[in-house]
């Protein structure tokens, strides 16, 4: 934790009185030397929120806030309800720890300070190689909670089962990542099994996506988008 950061913090955790979870900005600090200053889409909370305004902030700003150094947990809550990581799951076992922490707790802040310098040493880690197995586990981690929500039939389970539908998507964008045969062919049809889920993502980038997918198939769409995403970044630094 950043030092001077403690005192704030925890003067920001009696002022709300204890709120069970904080997701806080943070520092990422790369193995080149370059900081960079990660905040929330969000101002630091003056109160407490429930769990269908977290979840609403969630689904507004499209944020991945599960990564452990973006949250403080309260350690009761845990305890109470023996929350774990999963077993055998080598990629998005915090978004499920996460995901069941948010359903058992009750009171919910932002605090859009930086609190933790994360060092990034991206050689070797599961996110840079995204091996078939860590696809798969993203996958089924996204599709869980995509059926949990879209179960539930209220507004704000609805608005999330298509923020969880756009996090698979993202997924299948990772396919060019794969050079196994067999692991292309396991991964693609677990996709086409689900592919319910696509159907429900929202937004420009998922309509061209689905366009592609059907057209070239979700491996080579996967490669195609990859060089269109690369060719849409080149024009905005040049336009820039």
């Amino acid at each position: 934790m950043v030092d001077s950061a403690i005192v704030c913090v925890l003067g920001f955790i009696k002022k709300l009185h204890y709120p069970d979870l904080i997701t806080c900005a943070h520092y990422n600090n790369y193995s080149d030397g370059n900081i960079e200053l990660c905040s929330l889409p969000f101002n630091t909370s003056t109160e407490n929120i429930n769990r269908h305004e977290y979840y609403k902030n969630l689904y507004l700003s499209n944020g991945a806030y599960w990564a452990p150094w973006k949250n403080i947990y309260k350690n009761s809550v845990i305890q109470r309800n023996d929350l774990k990581f999963l077993a055998g799951v080598i990629c998005s076992e915090d978004c499920d720890f996460f995901m069941s922490y948010i359903e058992r707790a009750n009171t919910f802040a932002f605090y859009n300070s930086p609190t933790i310098n994360y060092r990034i040493d991206r050689d070797g880690s599961v996110t840079n190689v995204m091996s078939a197995e860590a696809i798969k586990d993203r996958l089924n981690i996204y599709r869980k909670y995509y059926e949990n929500f879209t179960n539930n039939g209220d507004d704000m389970s609805s608005k999330m089962g298509v923020f969880f539908a756009n996090k698979f998507a993202n997924t299948v964008y990772d396919l060019w990542r794969l050079k196994n045969p067999r692991d292309k062919t396991e991964l693609i049809k677990f996709i086409e099994k689900h592919k319910i889920i696509l159907n429900e993502t929202r937004g420009f980038k998922y309509s061209i996506s689905r366009v592609i997918w059907a057209i070239f198939g979700y491996y080579r769409g996967s490669i195609l988008l990859k060089k269109l995403n690369k060719s849409v970044d080149k024009i905005i630094k040049v336009v820039n």
